[in-house]
């Protein structure tokens, strides 16, 4: 019966290291010098804001970024993790 449950715990580890490699995390900056937002229509991303978050994504270590209108980035840029 012990090796059994030795046996599980080490299964359902493996199977949470596996998934944390392969599940990548966006991350919202929040610290950016500009919002994603438009004066006359704030739901309104331009590309040239698309381009400015993608840079600073990449500044700041990930691997590409947009601007954000999803309910927990909203008006922030949403930046992409590096794949491992």
């Amino acid at each position: 019966m012990n090796r059994l449950i030795l046996f599980l715990i080490l299964c359902f580890t493996f199977l949470l290291i596996i998934q944390k490699a392969t599940v990548y995390a966006d991350i919202c900056l929040h610290n950016e010098r500009s919002k994603c937002t438009q004066a006359r229509n704030a739901n309104e991303v331009t590309h040239e804001e698309n381009v400015q978050c993608n840079h600073l994504c990449i500044q700041s270590g990930h691997a590409s970024g947009h601007c954000s209108l999803s309910s927990n980035c909203f008006q922030y840029c949403l930046c992409h993790e590096k794949e491992l």
